[in-house]
């Protein structure tokens, strides 16, 4: 199953939680997330957008990775920075 198949529809303009990502090929992207939304969905949506780079994560902080189970509710008003892997850095999570 491709990426942007898993990712949710964006909720209606202005409510939800503001996410923006600085993707190292395309630049700064942001969209919102309902606040029911996980960081799974934030992969997944940043994996969309292009192919390249096929492993990554999405970090705070350099090299301190944001888990995929976390909330989208506290990363509100933050800039997610992404981080090229070699390989997949992690599983799906099940829901």
């Amino acid at each position: 199953m491709d990426r942007l198949s898993k990712v949710p529809p964006e909720p209606t303009p202005g409510m939800g939680v503001s996410v923006a990502v600085k993707h190292v090929s395309i630049g700064k992207v942001k969209r919102f997330f309902s606040e029911d939304d996980l960081m799974e969905d934030v992969y997944n949506w940043v994996g969309s957008l292009s192919s390249e780079p096929e492993f990554f994560q999405l970090c705070l902080l350099p090299g301190i990775a944001l888990s995929q189970a976390q909330s989208v509710c506290s990363l509100r008003g933050t800039l997610l920075h992404m981080e090229v892997m070699e390989h997949k850095v992690f599983d799906d999570i099940p829901r």
